[in-house]
């Protein structure tokens, strides 16, 4: 039965634990992804590792050193991180964004 079926919207208490479970498992499946090889748990720690995995620097660091860089791939061009405050701030774009500017200069 769902519960939106049932006239007082209530929860047998004989289903409460796994009711309980389910939203537990469901909230962890939620708050819990992995980006490029970093498990994001809604901690500032990992955003800090999702930011150096993401920097643009090294992505430019290793196409100076011959790698391809997708240009279409979005990377972090700005990042600032407080554990103590629990928040990071990110600024994304991808290669072919930043390169717009170019573009629009050249065609005049």
């Amino acid at each position: 039965m769902n519960l939106q079926d049932s006239p007082n919207k209530k929860i047998d208490p004989k289903l409460r634990k796994s009711v309980e479970r389910a939203v537990r498992l469901e909230r962890s499946k939620v708050v819990s992804y992995e980006l490029e090889g970093v498990v994001l748990d809604s901690s500032v720690n990992s955003m800090v590792q999702l930011g150096e995995k993401l920097w643009i620097v090294d992505a430019l660091r290793k196409h100076r050193e011959g790698e391809c860089i997708d240009l279409h791939k979005v990377f972090i061009i700005g990042r600032q991180a407080v554990a103590r405050e629990r928040y990071a701030m990110f600024t994304f774009s991808n290669v072919w964004n930043l390169l717009n500017m170019y573009r629009a200069i050249a065609s005049g």
